[in-house]
């Protein structure tokens, strides 16, 4: 159960890792398990209050601390009871199991602490989409949703900072503030987006972010807070993956809200609303020109980090991200010559701005991958960065004239 490891990255071990342990999780979830085992057993209502007293904080600082692949051997196992033993008693206390609900993040939750186990861990399992999916009130609770795992990758990487004193952490700290910091791009209809103020001017960045950071999250529903902390299970304990994961958690629910806006710009065309058509591409268009601080974040992992995770995460390709692909087989079906010929023009623009930023951030994209992978295979069978490559300049809208390849 050794969280050693000879690759350090930019910040070498979590701050997780190097703290002492003095629980065994898996004791706490069979006592856990028992009670409401037995609970089922005598009757009552109480089952969403048996399930929100999981132990959770006990779990998720265990795996955090030695990354899946390390942790204690009976935990794994006893984690896949106890989600046997909630749908066991779901059905004895007569409660769903609804999105939402505790009973509910429990079940989305479980079998991302044991998919490593079960040698099923995959793009979803590792980012945790099943819980981050869940938060599903429109687009402003997305981007609210986006807006907190940013600010929590920002003071994740101010905490570090204070114990790191390498030139690395310090780049790494100081892109986390510029994401923070420029939010608002990627998430505009966020709540809990805090204004900078002074902390902008901050000479010291991890101070910065660290103040942004716990704002942001302060004005962050409970319940989103939750899904983000519960989504933290890396498989390393390794710093630099706690970046690597919330950074691909971002990028993919902002491919859903491309998604969701490209669907809704195809109905907008069917209905001849040229103005709303063009306000939801220019909107699309703005969050993936708004991430360019994100990929230079990306950009600080040191390639031998990347290498290990790797490693450890082969069959979860970002590639196999559901939302990338639904964006862009949804944009690729968009055919603006269903509007009459004198509203075409200002279609064509929108279309056109956003697919010149979709294909700025995949050649980016591409150019990280390089640094990283190199030409090493990629995985899922791909050809690696080279993969990539050949899809950069692939259009976004076809059907838009002038796109065609």
């Amino acid at each position: 159960m050794s969280a050693v490891s000879p690759v350090r990255g930019v910040g070498g071990l979590a701050a997780h890792a190097v703290q002492a342990d003095t629980t065994d999780p898996a004791a706490d979830v069979q006592r856990w398990t028992r009670l409401l085992l037995l609970a089922s057993a005598s009757g009552g209502d109480a089952f969403s209050e048996h399930c929100a007293a999981f132990p959770f904080a006990a779990v998720v600082d265990h795996v955090r601390r030695f990354g899946k692949t390390a942790v204690s051997p009976w935990l794994p196992t006893t984690l896949e009871y106890a989600h046997r033993a909630l749908h066991q008693c779901a059905r004895g206390f007569g409660a769903g199991l609804d999105a939402g609900t505790p009973g509910g993040v429990l079940d989305r939750w479980l079998p991302l602490t044991f998919d490593l186990h079960r040698d099923a861990v995959s793009y979803d399992s590792y980012i945790g989409n099943p819980l981050l999916e869940s938060v599903d009130g429109g687009t402003a609770a997305v981007d609210g949703l986006i807006t907190a795992l940013v600010a929590d990758l920002a003071g994740h990487e101010a905490r570090e900072r204070s114990r790191t004193a390498g030139s690395g952490q310090q780049k790494r700290t100081r892109a986390a503030l510029r994401a923070l910091l420029r939010v608002r791009e990627v998430a505009p209809y966020a709540t809990n987006a805090v204004a900078a103020g002074t902390e902008a001017d901050e000479p010291d960045s991890a101070v910065a972010a660290a103040v942004l950071a716990a704002r942001t999250l302060e004005a962050t529903p409970r319940s989103v807070a939750q899904v983000v902390t519960l989504t933290m299970l890396p498989m390393t304990a390794l710093h630099d993956e706690v970046m690597f994961v919330r950074t691909v958690q971002i990028l993919d629910r902002l491919f859903a809200v491309l998604a969701a806006a490209a669907r809704e710009a195809d109905k907008a065309l069917a209905e001849r609303d040229v103005r709303a058509a063009a306000a939801l591409l220019d909107s699309a268009a703005g969050r993936v020109e708004g991430t360019a601080p994100l990929l230079r974040l990306l950009a600080t992992m040191p390639a031998e980090v990347f290498a290990v995770l790797r490693m450890t995460t082969e069959g979860s390709s970002a590639i196999q991200s559901r939302s990338f692909r639904d964006f862009e087989t949804t944009a690729a079906a968009l055919d603006p010559a269903l509007l009459p010929a004198a509203d075409r023009d200002r279609i064509h623009r929108s279309m056109a701005r956003l697919q010149g930023a979709w294909q700025a951030f995949k050649r980016t994209h591409w150019g990280i991958a390089v640094k990283l992978v190199g030409s090493a295979a990629g995985t899922g069978g791909t050809s690696g960065a080279r993969y990539l490559r050949e899809r950069v300049d692939r259009p976004l809208f076809p059907l838009l004239p002038g796109s065609a390849r």
